[in-house]
């Protein structure tokens, strides 16, 4: 099937619905693994845009389905850490944790 598709299609352009930025960096990171072997390593999501992580994010997941998304990118911290405050958290916060923490002591 894909011998058939590769000569149907031999002389027509492909047409890939994905947002350029994203498809960009995707062959970026796939030439820079091919020609730096052993010193690759995959794009941090400080790398790329924030207004198109989420783009970036389904682009990967659809060409690298799983663990392979992580050829490409590292994996997605699990705290965002844009939203976390760096002011320490009021009194009345830590009186909560301090008894949270009794507690379950």
């Amino acid at each position: 099937a894909i011998k058939d598709l590769q000569t149907k299609n031999q002389n027509r352009p492909i047409f890939i619905d994905h947002d350029p930025y994203c498809f960009g960096k995707i062959l970026d990171q796939l030439r820079l693994k091919v020609m730096s072997k052993e010193g690759y390593k995959p794009l941090a999501w400080s790398d790329i845009k924030e207004s198109k992580q989420d783009a970036f994010e389904k682009s990967v997941d659809y060409y690298f389905p799983g663990e392979l998304s992580e050829l490409i990118v590292k994996k997605k911290p699990m705290v965002d850490s844009r939203n976390i405050s760096s002011a320490a958290p009021n009194k009345d916060y830590q009186s909560i944790l301090i008894k949270f923490y009794e507690y379950h002591l």
